[in-house]
Parts: C-alpha cells; sequence; structure tokens
C-alpha cells in the first residue's frame, strides 16, 4: 500500500470525476443541441442501418469515433442521449488515465496527481466538451495523450546498457503499433491532435531511429494504417480539391465575412486569445461576452475588473509554461555543452536527456497549440470556441510541476516568501475549478427541462402521424 500510495490515489480520483460526470449525463446536463443530435442520428444509422459514416454529416474533417461507440451502447442501452454520452465517458476514463501515465513518467506521481485533482470538475466550458458528443474533443485528449506517452516511454527504454530483453522487445513492438494507432485515430477524429502527434514523431525519430528500423518500424507503420484508413478511404473517394491537406489549411485560413485585416485582425487574435479563450478553455467561468473586448467594442469600464482577471490568469498561465519550457532547455543545453566538451555522453545524462527530451516535446505541444489558434481567423472572429483549445489539459503535468518539483516546501511557522507564493498558486489554482464545477450544478436542472420539452414534442409528432420534418 505505501509504494503504490500515488497509484491508490490516482485511481480514487479519476473515479470521483468519472462519477461526477456520470452523474451530470443522468440529469441529461449539459443541455443537447443539434449537433448532438447529428451524431445520434449517425449513432442510429451505424447501429440499425448498417451504414458507415466517415465524418460528421455536413463536414469534411471531423471523425464520428463517438457515432461508433454511441452505436455500441444503443445497442446495450438503447437510444438516448445518455447513452450516446456513455461512449464519451469512456474515451475521458482513458484520456486520465493517459495523462497519469505521462505525469508521473515525466515529472513523477506527486504532480501527475495533482493535475488530475484539477480535472475532476471545473466550469461549464470545460466539461462540457468532455461530456458533449458533438466530435473531436476528447478523441483529441485521448489521442493525444496516448502518443506522448507511448514516444516518451520508448525514448526513455531507448537508453540501455545491455541489449533489450525477449519481453521487453515485444512491450515496445506493441508500444510502436500502439502509437501509430493512435496517431491515425487522432488525425482521423480531429486535426486539432496534429500538434502533439507531430512533437512526439520528432521524438520518436531523434531517439528510436535505429530502433524502427527493424520490426518496430512495421509495427507502427501497420498500426498507422489501420488507425488512419477511414481518412484513406476519404481522400481515395473525394475530390483533390477537399483533401485532408486542404481542409486543413482551409480551416486554419477560415475566412469570415467582414473580418479584419491587418493590424486590426492580428490585435483582435491577441484579444481574443489571451482575454477571453485561453482563460475559458483553462478553467475560469464565462463572466463576460467578447462584444466587450478590447478591439471588440468601445472599452465599457465596468467590465475592466473582469478583463483584467482573464488577462493575468493568461499571463500566469505562459508564465509557467515559458519556466517549465526554460527548465527544460536549460537541461538540454548542459548535457549538449558537455557532450561538446567531452565528445561522450554518460548512459545517466543519456537517460536525462531522453527524460528532458520528452518533456520538452510536451511543451512543444502546448506551444503549438496556442500558437495555432492564436494565428487563425477563428481567434478574433470566434473566441468562444473554446474547444480549439481543449487539447492544452494534456500540458497540465507540465505547468504544475515548477511549482511542485524541486521547492523543498517544510510547512512550519517560519515559511518563506517563494514558499507561500507557491502554496497560494497552487491554492487558486485548485479553487478555481472548485468554483466552476459549483456554477455547473446550479444549472443541472436547465437538462432535464429542455429534455421534456422534447420527449413532449416528439409524442405530440407522434400522435399527429407526422414522421418527416423539412
Amino acid at each position: 500500500m505505501r509504494r503504490n500510495k500515488y497509484t491508490i490515489i490516482a485511481c480514487f480520483i479519476i473515479l470521483c470525476a468519472v462519477l461526477l460526470r456520470l452523474f451530470l449525463i443522468t440529469y441529461n446536463w449539459p443541455t443537447t443541441d443539434s449537433e448532438e443530435g447529428t451524431m445520434g442520428l449517425e449513432a442510429l444509422h451505424i447501429a440499425f442501418r448498417g451504414e458507415h459514416p466517415i465524418y460528421l454529416y455536413g463536414q469534411n474533417y471531423m471523425g464520428v469515433g463517438e457515432a461508433y461507440l454511441g452505436a455500441v451502447a444503443f445497442h446495450l442501452f438503447g437510444a438516448s442521449v445518455f447513452s450516446l454520452r456513455l461512449g464519451m465517458l469512456l474515451l475521458f476514463l482513458l484520456f486520465l488515465i493517459f495523462v497519469y501515465l505521462l505525469g508521473k513518467l515525466l515529472y513523477g506521481e506527486k504532480v501527475a496527481c495533482i493535475a488530475l485533482l484539477l480535472m475532476v470538475g471545473g466550469a461549464e466550458n470545460v466539461l462540457t466538451p468532455e461530456m458533449k458528443a458533438v466530435g473531436g474533443a476528447v478523441e483529441t485528449l485521448t489521442f493525444g495523450a496516448l502518443t506522448l506517452f507511448l514516444a516518451s516511454w520508448l525514448a526513455l527504454n531507448s537508453v540501455k546498457e545491455v541489449p533489450i530483453k525477449a519481453q521487453l522487445l515485444w512491450r515496445r513492438r506493441f508500444a510502436y503499433g500502439g502509437w501509430g494507432l493512435a496517431a491515425g485515430l487522432g488525425l482521423w477524429s480531429h486535426l486539432l491532435v496534429v500538434p502533439f502527434i507531430l512533437a512526439s514523431a520528432v521524438l520518436l525519430a531523434f531517439f528510436c531511429f535505429h530502433d524502427l528500423r527493424r520490426r518496430n518500424g512495421l509495427f507502427m507503420f501497420s498500426g498507422f494504417i489501420v488507425g488512419i484508413s477511414p481518412l484513406i478511404i476519404y481522400n481515395i473517394t473525394s475530390p483533390i480539391a477537399d483533401n485532408t491537406f486542404a481542409v486543413f489549411i482551409g480551416l486554419h485560413n477560415t475566412v469570415y465575412p467582414n473580418a479584419p485585416t491587418g493590424v486590426v485582425l492580428w490585435l483582435k487574435q491577441l484579444s481574443g486569445t489571451f482575454l477571453y479563450t485561453l482563460p475559458i478553455a483553462t478553467g475560469l467561468p464565462q463572466i463576460i461576452s467578447n462584444t466587450v473586448l478590447p478591439f471588440y467594442s468601445g472599452l465599457q469600464l465596468q467590465f475592466l475588473p473582469s478583463i483584467l482577471l482573464y488577462g493575468l490568469w493568461s499571463l500566469g498561465y505562459m508564465a509557467l509554461l515559458a519556466v517549465s519550457s526554460w527548465q527544460s532547455v536549460k537541461h538540454l543545453y548542459s548535457i549538449w555543452q558537455q557532450y561538446k566538451a567531452t565528445k561522450a555522453i554518460e548512459l545517466s545524462k543519456k537517460r536525462e536527456l531522453a527524460l528532458y527530451a520528452s518533456q520538452f516535446t510536451l511543451l512543444i505541444s502546448g506551444w503549438l497549440t496556442i500558437l495555432s489558434y492564436m494565428t487563425s481567423v477563428t481567434s478574433a472572429q470566434r473566441p468562444w470556441s473554446f474547444r480549439y483549445l481543449v487539447s492544452l489539459m494534456i500540458v497540465l503535468p507540465a505547468l504544475i510541476a515548477p511549482l511542485v518539483k524541486g521547492q523543498g516546501w517544510r510547512f512550519s511557522v517560519k515559511l518563506k516568501a517563494k514558499e507561500v507564493l507557491v502554496v497560494s498558486l497552487l491554492t487558486m489554482i485548485l479553487v478555481v475549478p472548485t468554483i466552476g464545477t459549483l456554477q455547473s450544478f446550479s444549472a443541472l436542472s436547465n437538462g432535464n427541462v429542455l429534455m421534456r420539452q422534447q420527449d413532449e414534442l416528439v409524442r405530440t409528432l407522434a400522435n399527429l402521424g407526422v414522421t418527416k420534418i423539412y
């Protein structure tokens, strides 16, 4: 029990997070909408009509793994919004397991447990993408965390004094196959996972290149082909102008009517990203509309405190991201300096090199996610698209690490100023999701009200013999 205490704590935290979401979907929260209705229709068609759609109806870039999971749930529990969301619950459970393993591998068990604790609850805009079956969000979390974990594990285990034993050899082959499968499924599900796949692929290429030239490469390639097969089928059967790469570029360069250009666009992108989307996507409750932001409308003094709060939150977030990145770069540079001086690296230093490179890979994924969103027109014109930054949850262990590791806390009467600051920051970071969760509970009755209205509508249409709606 003592040896595995952090694993037991992690299991308890994961159980609490899953039970909370199960409780919420039992009460039909968050309220459903037409996007989720579309996913439900696809699940019905898969379950009872034998159809095999690739993307969400009317789109050409978002996979429908949630619909296939929903089809299974419909057979087991009947067709309902609750059954459809059980697949989301399963994916989120897997994400929590993968992000714990990733955090434990790179930063230690304590950091991983604190990161999990921050994910138990959250504000409405954090919980909704995790529970609502509208495609892409939870798959990005699950496959992004899995690709980074497997790539980091493979990189760390590539440094060995003796030849790899047969048992570990097969583990590595399954890990390569798992990385390929997760990367393929992730790319099919949503292109938001691209930064994590690219960064982890570079890590594998650097540390495991010789390994990949053997059968391991075949395992990875096979897994990737299986995972990405729906996307391959789509590209074979669709016009060249609508291929995946064209869609990806088009999404990033989406043109909106009356969208600003030049300096005005740049200013709105910065304002929308750091004064609205980033703070709300990473945990702060939504207390203002984007219409009151600088460069969106004239400055209104009554909203200035809220705007400053969002700005300070983003500043703190970026500061933690920068500090963690600097620590990884500093260690990598130190090892590089030693190599330049001696033209050799000790085995222990090689392991450290793999560890810090894996940490930097995780952080680079976060930087790329923010940069990709900030440079898109969406950040200026639709800053309420919070789910485009949902993958930043994967980076949470890296943000917590500077506050937890190496601080040497001593909880006595004479606390140093630095330790007081660290404890205060951690307390604030833990309190914010709690406040958001309580706000979410306050809207719990809305889901049941809407479902009763929809049930009444369905009964009325059935009594009138109305079977088609245009």
